[in-house]
């Protein structure tokens, strides 16, 4: 990616950069760049596109993701992964 590339160049002091994105660029590229930390500074949200009349659709995966989060199965999965 080019913003890692400004960094290794000395052309930027640092990027922010998703875990995969950077870990393509090192791999490509060793020894020019390391992390700060092996721990995510933020999550990002994502969003699922559903056509506007799938209510049903909409309703059961707000439910669902909303007792993942009650009951903690979000934060083991962001755990396992992350």
């Amino acid at each position: 990616s080019q913003v890692f590339q400004e960094v290794a160049t000395k052309r930027a002091d640092v990027t922010i950069g998703s875990y995969e994105d950077i870990q393509g660029f090192v791999k490509n590229n060793p020894g020019k760049l390391k992390a700060i930390t092996d721990q995510p500074l933020r999550y990002f949200s994502k969003t699922f596109q559903m056509p506007t009349d799938a209510t049903t659709l909409k309703s059961a995966l707000d439910i669902t993701f909303h007792d993942m989060q009650l009951d903690g199965a979000m934060e083991r999965i962001v755990k396992q992964y992350a």
